[in-house]
């Protein structure tokens, strides 16, 4: 995935604290994997490297040809990739459509969709068979929801793959949504939204969406008054809604016969016809001039040890010229971690940090910038005014040596691209929806390479001035003093339940 977040950049993450059973878990997966990674070694398939195939490793070029795919009769787009080095395939059915086309009054709605559609199984597989198989075989069936997109996935082993696709596709395509799992469903998502507060990182980082997006889709949340009233009636609307094959893409990766699949899917989605009206995503495009965070502080009260403090700012589309700069000025400016510039000024030279990091994602129709970071509550204000100096004075972070630096190490990770099948056409995929064309990979460290430090120099003036970036900061009242060091206006905020 890392070369993933180079191309598209990080989303300013959750920041969810991981549970003790999580942690055993995770432990757990990784005892696992390294009894595949045994098993790969010692089979000889780990050093057939398939990756190289995509590179020429002596200069580290990309020759990754573009995603191959079919069309179903009712012009459905199939993409796929064949992979045979495990007897494992994924199946994704991507919807476009999601959290995007919601109100304030039905935020929400998409995702308890999407969730109870995969619970609550259908008439001929109900939840309890539907889990018994899927644990049986190993397989995992799953929903995931975004703004513009949602997707439905199946990940199984190449022998039950077929059996398991038509059972998940009959789930798909008949939801029982029966009262008690909607119940069960809003009760689990009403939990979530209470426990909001519990994480100053997710308090921060949701209350900089909701005050950076104000008026738009792209700031509504959840809450229990949009979630209450969800019922069979307002799920089976939605559902009619979202099964559209004019709003259908499929990715298939893996063990796959693709001339099988193509029959298997013709006549599995033989019920949806096309429709004659397209899905239209323009309200999720940002026209004029974007509203600028004007260093106002927007503060959550929280009695705790530490502050959290989170910068964002807009960003640009991923097809925009300035693309490739920002990305490298991010680098430099936090991308990096402990290499980075913020960390030597805020961890090593003053100690007020143990992370600090920056962020950059840019998508289809706009990107975010970000600066995290968590402090004492007696350094909050030495620490608003360190990040201010560097965003204001950016020349230091600034040299040819270290823009080289920057240059190589984005070049070192492009291996990373082809971890997995499934990553590598995901990958493409979002490429595809970002509105660049089929040769954008080939040419990226072409691009990469052409950046100068002129250019990093007039990004970081036009893109990270301080004035422009929306503060959240979650910790007890006082950190941030009207009269400090620091002269900003605060705003006491407080997230909506």
């Amino acid at each position: 995935m890392l070369f993933q977040n180079v191309i598209t950049g990080f989303s300013c993450a959750d920041f969810y604290l991981q549970s003790t059973a999580k942690l055993f878990i995770d432990y757990v997966m990784k005892s696992i994997k390294f009894t595949v990674l045994l098993f790969l070694c010692s089979s000889g398939i780990l050093f057939a490297r398939p990756w190289e195939k995509f590179f020429n490793t002596e200069s580290i070029t990309v020759n990754v040809k573009p995603l191959e795919y079919f069309e179903l009769s009712n012009r459905i787009r199939v993409y796929y990739i064949q992979n045979t080095i495990l007897p494992k395939a994924t199946f994704n059915l991507v919807i476009e459509g999601g959290s995007g086309e919601e109100t304030e009054e039905t935020s929400g709605l998409t995702q308890v969709w999407g969730n109870s559609v995969v619970f609550s199984g259908s008439t001929a597989y109900p939840r309890d068979k539907l889990s018994e198989i899927l644990e049986l075989h190993g397989s995992e069936f799953n929903f995931d929801g975004s703004l513009e997109r949602s997707s439905f996935s199946l990940d199984a082993l190449t022998d039950y793959f077929e059996n398991d696709l038509a059972m998940v596709l009959d789930v798909i395509e008949n939801p029982a949504f029966s009262k008690p799992d909607i119940d069960l469903i809003k009760s689990q998502t009403i939990q979530a939204i209470k426990k909001r507060k519990e994480n100053p990182a997710r308090m921060a980082n949701t209350a900089a969406q909701l005050v950076q997006w104000k008026g738009t889709v792209r700031g509504l949340i959840p809450t229990i008054r949009s979630i209450e009233p969800v019922d069979e009636n307002l799920l089976r609307s939605r559902h009619r809604q979202m099964m559209d094959a004019g709003r259908f893409t499929i990715l298939i990766t893996g063990d796959i016969d693709v001339n099988h699949m193509k029959s298997f899917l013709e006549g599995r989605f033989k019920n949806f016809p096309k429709s004659t009206k397209s899905y239209n995503s323009e309200y999720l495009n940002v026209t004029g001039d974007l509203k600028k965070g004007g260093e106002t502080v927007y503060q959550q009260i929280k009695d705790i040890p530490q502050t959290t403090i989170l910068y964002r700012a807009h960003g640009i589309k991923h097809s925009d010229k300035d693309y490739y700069a920002l990305k490298l000025f991010d680098f430099l400016l936090g991308g990096d971690s402990f290499n980075s510039y913020l960390t030597s000024i805020i961890r090593v030279k003053n100690g007020w940090a143990y992370s600090v990091y920056s962020s950059y994602s840019a998508g289809a129709s706009v990107g975010n910038l970000s600066i995290f970071t968590q402090t004492q509550n007696k350094n909050v204000e030495q620490v608003l005014d360190a990040i201010d100096t560097v965003l204001k004075n950016p020349d230091p972070i600034i040299s040819e040596e270290r823009l080289a630096a920057a240059k190589n190490s984005i070049k070192n990770s492009l291996v990373f691209m082809a971890e997995t099948p499934e990553s590598l056409a995901r990958l493409q995929l979002s490429l595809k929806w970002d509105n660049l064309p089929d040769d954008y990979l080939a040419h990226f460290l072409e691009n990469i390479q052409k950046v100068t430090a002129e250019d990093l120099r007039r990004v970081a003036k036009r893109y990270y001035q301080p004035e422009n970036f929306f503060i959240s900061i979650v910790g007890p009242d006082g950190v941030v003093s009207s009269t400090g060091a620091v002269k900003r206006k605060r705003v006491l905020y407080t997230l909506p339940e």
